[in-house]
């Protein structure tokens, strides 16, 4: 069985993806599909977003799968 790699997303990615959710009103669920990103993710980013949206996000991820990068901007 081979392992997961865990998959990291810039602090600019997760926080479009919660502006998504919060000012225009799209479901979480449909922005995880859009993304291609697990459900839970958009839900668990609102959370730390609105808890401290100054340091929110504040690891070291990266955007790197171009697919991800065009659908984002296409949003």
């Amino acid at each position: 069985m081979a392992a997961e790699t865990k998959r990291q997303y810039s602090k600019a990615f997760k926080t479009e993806a919660v502006e998504l959710v919060l000012k225009k009103g799209k479901p979480a669920v449909e922005i995880a599909g859009n993304l291609g990103i697990r459900v839970e993710l958009p839900y668990r980013w609102k959370q730390e977003y609105q808890n401290s949206k100054r340091v929110a996000f504040s690891g070291s991820g990266n955007l790197s799968d171009p697919a991800l990068i065009e659908l984002k901007a296409a949003l």
